[in-house]
């Protein structure tokens, strides 16, 4: 009889808000950007997505050789319901995911230039910072 491993992520969950642009603004500068895009992210769950991907013997097979967990936190707001959709959707167990009440979800603010591809990111953990020791009590 054999069982199902299972792989456990724990870590960060974070809506990205990104811009292109053509080149990065000097400071105090304002420019137009090429492009906007929101998206799911956060180093976990991006671990846990590529996990599960990988877990499964082809793109459009169910079929898992892992069980794969996510444990973090997200806010009670408008990202919420995506970023634990968008798992779901990959194949996550997002039950390890709790919603923190009167806490937002974390941000990432993303520029991208263009040409180099070279990137400033700024970031709001939100709900990420209440995943303390207490939260696996």
């Amino acid at each position: 009889m054999s069982t199902t491993p299972t792989i456990t992520v724990i870590g960060s969950l974070n809506t990205d808000l990104v811009t292109r642009t053509s080149r990065l603004p000097t400071p105090g500068e304002t420019l137009t950007t090429t492009s906007f895009a929101t998206g799911c992210g956060g180093k976990g769950a991006n671990q846990a997505v590529a996990c599960a991907r990988l877990a499964r013997s082809s793109k459009d097979d169910n079929k898992s050789c892992a069980h794969v967990c996510m444990i973090g936190a997200v806010g009670d707001d408008e990202f919420e319901p995506k970023l634990i959709a968008e798992l779901e959707a990959n194949g996550v167990d997002a039950s390890g995911v709790q919603i923190v009440r009167g806490k937002r979800t974390g941000t990432a603010v993303v520029t991208v230039e263009e040409g180099t591809g070279e990137n400033r990111i700024l970031i709001n953990p939100g709900a990420n910072s209440a995943v303390l020791p207490n939260f696996f009590s």
